[in-house]
């Protein structure tokens, strides 16, 4: 459900303006990455409180996934494909894809640690 909100919205949004394109996004997507970084580093302690916010590790990886999948969206749009439903099940099916292989690959190397 929460990808087929996010997606919806980014149809709301469109994909004209100067925020809808992908290098802007990019450069969103590694804000949010740079945000999670320094959160990661406050809760591990290697920074001290004051410099995280109020998101934390979890708001942070959110907001990274949010601008993820708005790149999923302005992508597929590009493509011709503006419906949340039909990108929903697009992730889906990368993502089972996906799983399937990062499963194979640490069975991979837990048999490699067992030896």
């Amino acid at each position: 459900m929460f990808i087929e909100q996010k997606l919806a919205q980014s149809a709301l949004f469109g994909t004209t303006g100067v925020t809808r394109t992908l290098e802007f996004d990019l450069a969103k997507l590694v804000e949010e990455v740079g945000e999670l970084a320094i959160e990661i580093q406050v809760t591990k302690g290697h920074l001290p409180k004051a410099k995280g916010g109020v998101d934390g590790v979890v708001g942070e990886a959110i907001d990274v996934i949010n601008v993820a999948l708005d790149i999923i969206f302005l992508q597929m749009a590009a493509n011709g494909i503006t419906n949340s439903h039909q990108i929903e099940e697009m992730i889906q099916a990368i993502s089972n894809k996906k799983l399937s292989r990062w499963a194979k690959k640490s069975k991979e190397i837990e048999a490699m640690q067992n030896v």
